[in-house]
């Protein structure tokens, strides 16, 4: 017995020297202040990140980052001049909301492609632009195209999304295009055209399902066009604009409240303390034989009664708009699709430039506007100082700088700075060896004693002496060992481990 609890107790110590067990070490936070920290999420997407400078996207077009699905925190900052041209390979399915809930598997554009299980708080997105043409069933949003079980707070979107598709089931908006989210806090101001160029071939086969109503089934939202999730206290302001050979469902909010994963613990429409405005300028053509619905609303255009729940559309819709306001909302039938169609109405447009200065802690930006139309819209330059610049000299001693005082504010900071100088190696001075005097002393040939040698030296002789003395007068290791434990344990360290059975004690001799 007493042999178990002392390996129970050797096994316990060295787990406690390998440390395991421990408290583990604060999750590492990634700070980004460029664009390659950015880029770098792709390969990291479900690490913490830190947005520590503004960043000007302007010198190439975004790739959507395909997924993420860990923790942004853009800390105030701003990535800015954004240009999306292009859609996340990756599939998931969306389901129509009338059409018998038929599938559509579907693209995703946005900064980011898709997340899932992420946190972004803190986040503004400037001047971003999403222009794509595609032949998929495709949903876009300013900062995602597709959310799962994600929470997006406290971020500023300026977004134009414009989405051309021909594709079953499309859907565009300011933040996220569809799925399934915790949005609160948020503020978008957003121009959104979506354009459905499917026309007749809605009607034929679509991804091996055939559809015998036919149509496209179009979301348009100004802050999530499709899907469902906790939508509060969010500022939107939208203008959009959707044609559709289908139905359509478009809201300043959101496009359609619509529990697409069948949940039947949803039961209420969690859509409450938002403002909205803006306007929505529509166009509905439903196939032969049916009744358009073209649901618009300043808030949500089709909430779509999740199961279980006893309210009907119109029910909720009532108590959606009890629940929040809007200002200058209205709304503009169309009867056919002008060329451009969209907020730009002019086919050349003509585009003068106005020039705003950025200051200490304000972007500054140039503001286009077209001369036919009066269509508008900006690029941003990050907030500066204006510097008046001193500068120091390095010396062998301390490095040199150039500091800078803002005239405007007074700020100060150190602009750039340098290391103190190397000096010139210099020829070592000429030594001599110190007199002994005529004394003896402790080296042999002028060296130092090695320590390996004397050691050595001393046990060498200490061995052989035992080694005979052993073979001389035999003795077994078990009458030593027994001797030896008659020590008091504070004489000897073998009297202190045999009680815990560390000591062998019933090894026979070996002589």
């Amino acid at each position: 017995m007493r042999r178990v609890l002392s390996a129970i107790l050797g096994i316990l110590l060295a787990f406690a020297f390998l440390g395991i067990g421990t408290v583990p070490a604060e999750i590492e936070i990634i700070s980004i202040t460029d664009r390659a920290g950015l880029e770098a999420i792709r390969d990291y997407p479900g690490a913490a990140y830190r947005l520590d400078a503004d960043i000007d996207l302007s010198d190439a077009p975004w790739i959507p980052i395909p997924l993420f699905s860990g923790v942004l925190d853009g800390n105030g900052y701003s990535l800015y001049n954004i240009y999306i041209e292009s859609a996340g390979e990756a599939l998931r399915s969306v389901y129509s909301s009338g059409q018998r809930h038929t599938e559509f598997p579907s693209v995703f554009s946005g900064f980011f492609a898709c997340i899932e299980d992420a946190e972004i708080r803190d986040l503004a997105l400037l001047n971003l632009c999403i222009d794509l043409q595609i032949d998929n069933s495709c949903f876009a949003g300013g900062l995602a195209g597709y959310a799962w079980q994600s929470t997006v707070s406290g971020c500023l979107i300026e977004a134009r999304v414009r989405l051309v598709s021909s594709g079953k089931a499309a859907g565009a908006a300011g933040l996220i295009g569809c799925g399934f989210a915790d949005l609160t806090n948020n503020t978008v101001y957003a121009d959104v055209t979506l354009l459905d160029t499917g026309g007749e071939t809605h009607s034929g086969a679509h991804a091996g399902v055939l559809l015998s109503e036919g149509g496209c089934e179009q979301y348009g939202g100004g802050l999530m066009a499709y899907g469902y999730g906790r939508i509060r206290d969010n500022r939107v302001h939208a203008q959009l604009w959707t044609a559709v050979d289908g139905f359509a469902h478009n809201g300043l909010l959101m496009g359609i409240w619509f529990v697409y994963t069948f949940d039947p613990g949803v039961t209420n429409i969690d859509i409450e303390g938002n403002v909205t405005g803006g306007d929505i300028y529509y166009l509905e053509r439903v196939p032969p034989g049916h009744t358009g619905h073209a649901y618009t609303s300043a808030f949500c255009g089709e909430p779509h009664p999740p199961r279980g729940s006893k309210y009907t559309v119109a029910e909720w819709a009532n108590k959606i708009r009890y629940r929040n306001s809007f200002e200058n909302y209205q709304r503009h039938r169309l009867t056919e699709i002008a060329e451009p169609f969209g907020p730009e109405q002019c086919a050349a447009p003509d585009y003068s430039a106005e020039i705003f200065e950025s200051s200490c802690t304000e972007f500054g930006y140039t503001q286009y506007t077209c001369t036919g139309c009066a269509y508008s819209y900006k690029t941003y330059m990050r907030p500066r100082h204006s510097f008046a610049e001193s500068r120091v000299e390095t010396s062998y001693t301390e490095g040199g700088y150039v500091s800078g005082v803002c005239t405007l504010c007074g700020y100060s900071a150190i602009l750039s700075e340098w290391p103190a100088l190397t000096p010139a190696p210099t020829a070592p001075a000429p030594t001599e060896e110190p007199d002994s005097g005529g004394e003896e002393t402790d080296d042999i040939g002028g060296g130092t004693w090695n320590p390996v040698l004397l050691w050595l030296l001393v046990l060498i002789p200490v061995a052989l002496l035992a080694g005979g003395w052993l073979i001389y007068r035999p003795l077994t290791v078990e009458r030593l060992f027994n001797k030896l434990r008659r020590l008091s344990v504070y004489d000897w360290p073998f009297g202190l481990l045999h009680p815990i059975g560390l000591f062998p004690v019933h090894v026979k001799g070996l002589f």
